[in-house]
């Protein structure tokens, strides 16, 4: 079906091209004298086209959504769903227009006044990012990119943007969000943990930029983090998958992070599209337990978590959420917290005197030394003075945020208006992730890229009389300033380490090679010619081989000697390695050829019988008997042939095997075996024998012997 398509297509391209029309003057949009868009011919035979790639469509398997308006590649940068420009980068051919249509199953391709480019079309079967990737790999093709919107200003079609004192006044007491979003309004790419009382992620103004976990409902631990169906975080009081939120907070402080931005709904938070992960740690009057804010850091860390929001505090530090904060897996996440709210008489606090955690945790405590990864928050309000509930500490605090009446989501799908430093700490983590959506290369979770994030912020505050003697920095956030402010390259790797130096030349080799005869004639043989196979226990090594005192003359093994006389017979065979050592004590081998035994003479043939005789005559008177014969002398015995005797070979340097074989090519017999450490010697090879070799004994004479078991130095 999908060649019959493509048939289609390349006819109905085929055909002659009727001229273009003029475009109508409603093709033209006009605002204030600025073309936004002009709406050029289409082409005569698109119907045709569109009934073809209707048919390509119904043989893909897998169907892509159109985009939904307002998605982003590359940062923040929007896109009309369903658009690509391509530009050639010569005049295309007809062949060359069909190819792309149907690589990318396109709708339409419309020429633009820009020469040979052309605006592209997609259905639902293919997505914009597929047809940029698959329109760029053709050779004629200069570029194709998505179709990006840009905007004159980044302020947000929300209805209640103008209540969001804390983003942007008149006054200018603010954190002047819309400057900040000219450079970016966010990237769901960054996470940012929300450790509170729960969220509510179904919430029109939220849902758009929850959480979504790589473990679907009904799957089990699909991702082996050892929760079951986290898809949207978890709730660490009622210890299952569903980290709603019960009291308010929690939502509120997610809608300032991260409401979702220009979607004509309630409000718009810090970040238009930043991603949250909801982890609930408190019940439903507000109290945290110690294990659910560990438990809720540690999930966030190992999660991907780069910023982590905690609204809370209390003036008993905690081991465990200071051990948590402290190990690896968090090096790399941002903790930001609120400065505290005062005590019973809601008048702010110095914590420089008394301090309040987990915010104090950025200053050596009980706990352990200081965590560089905390950020601390005051609150200010509209004047940009500090609140009067606010905690304060020139040494422990590090800027003020807004944080009195804003306005946020609430629970259940409201929004409300609500004051502390729980409402300004959203802010500052809010700006946390907007920087790194704007500088992705710190989205690595290290200590350094936290780092990073952190003094890009604390570099950046407005500076307010006010806050002087009062926080560290002296100053408020500021969104804007904190954007423009780019992070420091990063530090040139360190140079490679030296070479080590090379080994010391091995010492010399002094120690000779043993040679070993590992097959031969039997001591006693008739054989008139012998073979002999012989090693040694260092490779490479040659061979001499000497016969019955003759001169040593190069072998190899196998050595063969043929004719040999009747006699004793002695070899001698020695081994020279690559160092030239030659092994002083050659192995020998002592044989003696004996001669056959003599034939017997064959039996003689037998006799036929004899005729019958005719009757004998009349006997005759007998004549004298003569005398008997000599008596013939008894046989002497066959003497037995003679046994051979257990010649003993050279066994040192032999593996066991090898020295049983040579034991019994001799008549001997393989004895006691004793492993004993020898370093001269290779491991397994024997050092010792209980014989002497050369030493001629019974037959079956056993030999001991004694295996090294350690290494030759």
């Amino acid at each position: 079906m999908k060649r019959d398509a493509k048939r289609r297509i390349v006819e109905a391209l085929s055909e002659p091209a009727s001229e273009p029309e003029e475009a109508p003057a409603k093709g033209f949009e006009v605002q204030d004298g600025v073309h936004l868009r002009r709406r050029l011919w289409e082409w005569p035979l698109r119907a045709t086209v569109l009934a073809a790639l209707a048919l390509l469509a119904l043989t893909t398997v897998a169907v892509a959504s159109v985009p939904p308006s307002g998605q982003t590649v590359q940062g923040a940068r929007e896109f009309v769903p369903g658009e690509v420009i391509v530009r050639f980068r010569d005049p295309p051919t007809r062949a060359e227009l069909t190819d792309t249509m149907i690589e990318v199953q396109a709708l339409s391709l419309q020429p633009q006044s820009v020469p040979n480019a052309y605006l592209v079309e997609l259905g639902v079967t293919t997505t914009v990012a597929e047809a940029v990737s698959e329109l760029s790999r053709q050779p004629n093709v200069d570029f194709a990119e998505p179709n990006y919107v840009l905007h004159l200003d980044a302020t947000p079609n929300d209805p209640r943007y103008p209540e969001l004192w804390g983003l942007n006044q008149a006054s200018d007491h603010d954190i002047d969000a819309p400057e900040a979003w000219d450079a970016d309004s966010g990237d769901s790419n960054v996470i940012v943990g929300i450790v509170d009382s729960g969220v509510a992620y179904d919430h029109p103004d939220l849902a758009a930029n929850r959480w979504v976990n790589d473990d679907p409902p009904g799957g089990g631990d699909q991702d082996g983090n050892g929760f079951t169906d986290d898809t949207n975080g978890w709730d660490f009081i009622q210890d299952d998958n569903t980290p709603l939120d019960v009291f308010g907070h929690g939502t509120h402080v997610a809608g300032t992070v991260s409401a979702r931005g220009n979607n004509g709904i309630g409000v718009t938070g810090v970040n238009w599209d930043t991603t949250i992960m909801p982890l609930r740690a408190a019940d439903q009057s507000g109290s945290l337990p110690t294990i659910a804010i560990a438990n809720a850091f540690f999930y966030a860390c190992t999660n991907g978590a780069h910023v982590v929001n905690g609204s809370f505090g209390s003036a008993s530090p905690s081991f465990l959420v200071y051990a948590v904060m402290a190990r690896n897996e968090c090096a790399g996440t941002l903790f930001v917290f609120a400065a505290g709210n005062g005590g019973d008489d809601q008048i702010g606090d110095d914590n420089d005197a008394t301090p309040e955690y987990p915010c104090g945790f950025d200053r050596p405590s009980i706990a352990g030394p200081a965590l560089p990864n905390i950020i601390c928050v005051a609150a200010t309000d509209a004047n940009d003075a500090l609140a009067g509930f606010s905690n304060y500490g020139a040494q422990s605090v590090h800027l003020a945020a807004p944080g009195v009446a804003v306005l946020s989501t609430y629970w259940p799908a409201d929004y409300t208006t609500l004051s502390g430093t729980s409402m300004a700490a959203p802010h500052v983590a809010g700006v946390a992730a907007l920087y790194l959506a704007r500088y992705p290369a710190l989205r690595n979770r290290t200590a350094q890229s936290v780092a990073a994030v952190k003094a890009a912020i604390l570099g950046a505050v407005d500076p307010l009389g006010g806050l002087a003697g009062k926080t560290t920095t002296g100053g408020r956030l500021n969104a804007a300033t904190t954007l423009a402010s780019a992070p420091p390259p990063p530090p040139p790797p360190p140079p490679p380490p030296p070479p080590p130096p090379p080994p010391p030349p091995p010492p010399p080799d002094t120690d000779p090679p043993e040679t070993t005869i590992d097959s031969g004639p039997p001591g006693t043989t008739t054989a008139i010619d012998a073979t002999f196979e012989f090693s040694a226990d260092e490779e490479p090594s040659t061979f001499e081989c000497e016969l019955d005192g003759a001169l040593w003359s190069p072998c190899t093994s196998p050595k063969e000697y043929m004719g040999l006389a009747l006699g004793a017979h002695t070899l001698r065979v020695r081994a020279t390695d690559a160092a030239s050592n030659t092994d002083p004590t050659p192995a020998v081998a002592d044989w003696t050829i004996e001669s056959p035994p003599s034939p017997q003479p064959p039996a003689p043939p037998p006799q036929p019988p004899a005729p019958p005789q005719p009757p004998p005559p009349a006997p005759t008177p007998p004549p004298p008997a003569p005398p008997p014969p000599a008596p013939t002398p008894p046989a002497l015995p066959s003497r037995p042939p003679a046994q051979a005797s257990c010649m003993v070979p050279k066994l040192k340097g032999k593996t066991v095997r090898q020295a049983g074989t040579a034991l019994l090519a001799r008549h001997c017999r393989l004895g006691a075996i004793t492993a004993a450490f020898n370093g001269k010697v290779k491991k397994g090879r024997v050092f010792w024998q209980s014989k002497g070799a050369g030493r001629r004994l019974p037959p079956g004479s056993r030999v001991a012997i004694k295996v090294s078991k350690g290494a030759k130095t």
